[in-house]
This record gives structure tokens, sequence and C-alpha cells, in this order.
């Protein structure tokens, strides 16, 4: 009952309704008449998943509409009527808001009109991929492929594939394609940049920087720089470094991205996404800083960084999206760590109605954020609230990535805690907890883990308790 009720609060606080995940809902098969016309039926349904996507992008009708027009033409009740490419649509708009997809599409099609590739076959190839048709795009490719191209064409065949594969979440074909086309042409620049965007999803970061920066180094030898290209290229590059813990470079990739003193406001470049990353960044580092002065400042420096990036993102979006929610998350964690908990709920309850829009309930930024409102809620006090906040985030995880995953050994070293607070002091729930974290931080980890260890003296400090009691 907590957990609906939390999503409900979550949900209310960024002005829609509770909706249901669209990519589960199924239209009638006959959607056009003998004479190429919708039919009724098929209008209806593509109504009414106009109002789905009014509801999940927090946007008026009237903007949607004229945004799905931008993004497919008049057409586009058509595309929004067919399962296949509005599941598609559905599974974009998990990363991006309706202008993001345009500004995307834009560049998509530069690259490709870039390519050795016959004028019809790209066309078709265009307009497959810019309406969604991805598997018909697939084949189109595989058509190319059988009529045996030179070994140049047939890499960036592959290449697109990958790129095919990965807007329709296909990771494991993603990987294939692009290997194979990093195989064929090690040296194409746009395969450079796949094939480090498929190690980043797969978390090998130390790869996934060294092929951003081949790519970064090529954008930038050019005579006709592409902004668009080298502020993403930075982007990637700075988060893969973030996601090693190489501070100074992440921040100093960031502060190249910005240097070049280009338009915020135009949403082609994605500038919230850079201000992001160096809130992102100092956050980390506050984490390592010692003085108490130096701690203050870095947790000011990523406070202003993620509100710039707000800004930014809300003068080029009006919908909703997962960068806006990342960006609640890091406020969130900003303001705990100031101790300033009401602010820091606000936030991280914002980043939950995002996420939960954006992917449903069963997500793991759903319960890394129920975690992080717990921490919030456990600092504060607010035992109860807290526990079935981290039980929220227990029941997620467990049905996402099974019994005994790392992820669930923080949560029940908390709930550990939580069990052993005097409003809710619970000494056989405090051991039952501690005993399944210190499982699996051993199984997973080691002996010599802080956490280990942690978790390990937490269950002494039970242990004593227990015989006090006696």
């Amino acid at each position: 009952m907590l957990l609906l009720g939390l999503i409900i609060m979550a949900i209310g606080t960024i002005g829609g309704g509770y909706i249901i995940h669209m990519s589960n809902r199924q239209s009638t098969k006959n959607t056009v008449t003998s004479d190429g016309n919708l039919t009724r039926t098929a209008i209806k349904e593509s109504e009414i998943r106009i109002s789905e996507l009014v509801k999940r992008t927090g946007q008026s009708n009237e903007n949607v509409t004229s945004l799905l027009i931008k993004l497919f033409g008049n057409d586009y009740t058509k595309i929004l009527s067919e399962d296949k490419t509005y599941n598609n649509l559905v599974r974009r708009l998990e990363g991006n808001t309706l202008e993001m997809l345009i500004e995307e599409n834009e560049e998509l099609k530069g690259k490709l009109s870039e390519q050795h590739l016959d004028e019809d076959f790209k066309e078709k190839l265009s307009f497959l991929m810019m309406n969604l048709k991805y598997d018909e795009a697939l084949k189109h490719i595989e058509n190319k492929i059988a009529k045996n191209p030179q070994i140049e064409t047939l890499a960036t065949l592959y290449q697109f594939k990958s790129v095919i594969y990965r807007f329709k979440g296909d990771t494991q074909n993603q990987g294939k394609s692009i290997s194979k086309a990093l195989a064929l042409n090690e040296d194409d620049p746009e395969i450079i940049f796949s094939y480090g965007l498929f190690l980043g999803m797969k978390g090998v970061y130390k790869e996934a920087e060294n092929y951003f920066k081949k790519y970064l180094d090529y954008l930038l030898e050019q005579e006709d720089k592409n902004m668009v290209r080298i502020i993403t290229a930075y982007y990637h590059l700075s988060s893969s470094c973030l996601n090693q813990g190489k501070i100074d470079e992440t921040l100093s990739f960031c502060d190249a991205a910005l240097s070049y003193k280009i338009d915020e406001n135009n949403p082609k470049y994605g500038i919230h996404r850079i201000y992001l990353v160096i809130g992102n960044a100092y956050l980390a580092d506050y984490k390592l800083s010692v003085s108490k002065s130096d701690r203050i400042k870095k947790l000011d420096y990523a406070i202003d960084n993620y509100m710039t990036s707000l800004k930014v993102y809300n003068n080029n979006y009006k919908g909703n999206s997962s960068y806006l929610g990342h960006i609640y998350s890091g406020l969130g964690g900003a303001w705990l760590y100031k101790e300033d908990i009401e602010k820091a709920i606000e936030y991280h309850k914002k980043a939950l109605g995002q996420y939960i829009l954006i992917y449903g309930e069963n997500h793991m930024y759903v319960a890394d954020t129920f975690n992080n409102m717990a921490n919030c809620l456990l600092f504060g006090n607010q035992v109860k609230d807290a526990i079935f906040a981290y039980e929220s985030a227990e029941e997620i995880t467990i049905s996402i990535l099974g019994e005994g995953h790392p992820s669930l050994a923080f949560t029940y070293k908390n709930l550990s805690i939580a069990y052993l607070s005097k409003k809710e002091l619970n000494l056989v729930k405090a051991e039952d907890y501690a005993n399944k974290a210190y499982k699996i931080f051993l199984k997973n980890f080691s002996s010599d883990y802080f956490e280990t260890n942690r978790t390990k003296l937490l269950l002494e400090k039970i242990n004593k308790l227990k015989e006090e009691e006696e």
C-alpha cells in the first residue's frame, strides 16, 4: 500500500495522473482501409495514444500534436495507430523528450547523407528510421548486405544496424553488429563512436573513454567543426571518466565543452547534459574531500550546476524525461549532504515521479530513488516511512535483478540500521537483514571490503544488544 501511495504522491508532484506503461498496449490489427485511409478504430487508437503521450510528457495536447507533426509529418496518426512503431516511440522516449527526438533525427539524417551509399537506398533507409519502422529498416539493410558490397560499405551497413538495435533496446545484437563494423573498418569515426556507446552501456568505461577520445580527436581535426557532435563527444567522454572516479578529467572535459560559448538555449546542443555531469562530479568529489570548508564548497558547486542544468533544460524542452529525473536525483543527494531533509525529499519525490512516468514502476531508477528517499527519511528520524521505502526498493530490485544481487546488500544493511532505532527497535529483523547484507558482501566483494567490515561490526553490535536484553 505504501508503494502505491508513494507512487501516486510522486506522480502528483509533476502534475500528471497515474498512467499505464504504454508499451503494453495493443491496438487492433486492421489500421488502414483498402484505399489507404485509417479505420475508425485506428483513428480512435491514435487519439488514445496521443492522450497517453500528453500525460507522459506533461505537455498540452496542442504541443504534443505539433511536435508529432514535426517528427513524423502529417501521417503521425498512422504511425501512432501501429503497435510496433508506437512501442518504438515509447522506448525512444525513455531517454528523450519529443524535442530531443526531433533534433536526434536531424542529426541522424545528416550522418546518413554523408555515407557513400546509393541515394535510393539512403532515402528509403532514412524514411524507415525516421518513421520508427525498425524491423523494415533492418530488412532493407540485410538485402543490401546480401549483394556483397565493398568492405567500406559493408562496415557502414553494420554500423547502422547497430544504431537501429540500440534504438530497439537490443544490446546483444547491437554489440554483434558494431563489432562486425569495427572489424571491417576500425578507422571510421562513426563506427568508433558507436562502439564507444556500446562499451559504455556494458559498463566497460575505460575502453569506452579511449574510443570517445579517438572520436573527439577526429572531430577537432576537421576544419568545419560540427559543434553538435563535439559537445556530444565531450558529454560521453566526461561521463565515462566520471564512472571511473576520474573527477579532474571529468571536469576538464566539461570545461572544454563549455569553452566554445555556444548558445545554451539551442536544444540541438543538449548543454544541460554537461552541467548535469559537472554537478555529479562535484557531488562525487564532495565525498572524497577532507576539510569541512572544502566539502561545503563542493556541495555548493554541485547544486549550482544542477540548477543551471535544470534551467537550460526547461528553456529548451517542455516535456518529462529521464534527464529531468537525474537532475532532481542529484539535487536530492546534494541537499541530503547539506542536511536539509525537506528539500532532499522534495527533489527525490520529483525524481521518482519522472522515473515512474518514463519507465513504469518496475525499474532500477525507481528502486534507487526509493533507496535515496529512505536514506533521507532515516536521517530525519522518520524511521517507519524509511523502512517502507527501503522495502519498496527491495521488492523492485528482487523482481528485476533477483535474490542475492549486490545492490540489495546496501538496502539490507540500511534496513538493519533502521530496525536498531529506538522508534522501531526489532533485534530479530535487524539481525536478519544484517546477515543477508553480510553474506552478499562476502560473496560479491571480499572480507576486506569496507562495507563488509562495517556490516560485520553491525552484527557484533546487534549480538551485544541481544546479550544485554537477556
